[in-house]
């Protein structure tokens, strides 16, 4: 399945790197996380689209897929997919935003590979610790 999304897709790799494995079925991708399958988006279709009538099948089709499972989590990738039949049915449904930029020039350093404006500092102190590791 061709997955357009550079979000999407990094959120599966990051999954696969975790031990998930994920099968394309052409028009939906099944993710499982054997060893956590309680794990919502760890375990779960991936559709192309889906229409309000198709709901009952993509249920049918997680249960056959994720038996262990004890919920139900879809992903769908079209933006402008009707999802009045998932919320009928009960589902809560959202809409995921990923910001994405254009990949940066990176520059060789004797520190290792940096992007051009990236201040590089060692921390020497328990002062610049505490500063480094403090959140906004």
């Amino acid at each position: 399945m061709r997955i357009d999304s550079v979000g999407m897709r990094t959120d599966l790799a990051l999954l696969e790197l975790q031990g998930a494995t994920i099968t394309d079925h052409g028009d939906h991708l099944v993710v499982r996380t054997e060893s956590n399958p309680t794990f919502w988006w760890g375990n779960f279709l991936l559709l192309e689209s889906a229409r309000p009538g198709d709901v009952d099948h993509w249920i049918d089709r997680f249960e056959a897929e994720l038996p262990e499972a004890g919920h139900r989590t879809f992903g769908i990738l079209d933006v402008d997919a009707d999802r009045s039949g998932w919320h009928e049915r009960g589902f809560d449904v959202g809409v995921d935003i990923t910001l994405t930029g254009e990949p940066a020039t990176i520059v060789e350093t004797d520190t290792g590979p940096v992007a051009p404006g990236t201040e590089l500092r060692q921390i020497h102190t328990g002062d610049e610790w505490e500063q480094a590791t403090r959140t906004a």
